[in-house]
């Protein structure tokens, strides 16, 4: 069946290369690339009318959370409440104006380099905000956190954010495996 599906969020988004491989596995259906080089959460939700609701779409996936862990770092405040609120504004506005199913993607850094170790102990405090959200607004979840903590960082990434295609690759399997799980539990493909 045709669908069309929105995929938002930052630079690992619009680099597209997950969703051309999600592509290969639906090809009938319309996926729209909605990401954007240092969008953070509140510029999709300033933006969700033009960058997602226009297009009425049967299923909406947001990967967002690098930029905002960025911002911690550099100390600026406040930065997990004003993601927390925004997020749930974009969930809000799409459960009010579709009935799309959303999947929402934790987001990650890999200590590749080392340095960057210290980045994952935030990271994971944006990672707790969206599982919360994806529980309290009953939403599909993939877990890139474990996934790619998993993976050898030494192949799935440049420089612990930006990924190699067998980094996208780990994403569009994980993506796959959810969107399947959603569609069983509500009986469509």
């Amino acid at each position: 069946m045709s669908k069309v599906m929105i995929f938002a969020g930052d630079s690992i988004t619009q680099s597209g290369e997950y969703i051309d491989y999600i592509s290969e596995t639906y090809p009938a259906s319309l996926l729209l690339n909605k990401g954007f080089n240092g969008y953070k959460v509140t510029d999709l939700a300033k933006q969700w009318q033009s960058i997602c609701l226009e297009y009425q779409p049967d299923v909406v996936t947001v990967l967002v959370g690098v930029n905002e862990v960025i911002d911690t770092m550099r100390g600026y405040p406040n930065v997990e409440q004003t993601f927390y609120s925004a997020y749930k504004d974009v969930i809000e506005q799409t459960r009010a104006a579709t009935q799309a199913d959303i999947i929402l993607m934790e987001p990650f850094i890999m200590a590749y380099p080392k340095k960057l170790f210290n980045w994952m102990l935030v990271t994971k405090r944006f990672v707790n905000a969206v599982d919360r959200l994806a529980a309290e607004y009953d939403t599909g979840l993939v877990k890139l956190w474990d996934i790619f903590n998993k993976a050898d960082a030494s192949i799935m990434t440049v420089d612990g954010i930006h990924i190699t295609p067998q980094g996208h690759k780990l994403i569009a399997e994980a993506w796959i495996e959810e969107y399947k799980r959603i569609s069983a539990v509500k009986g469509v493909d």
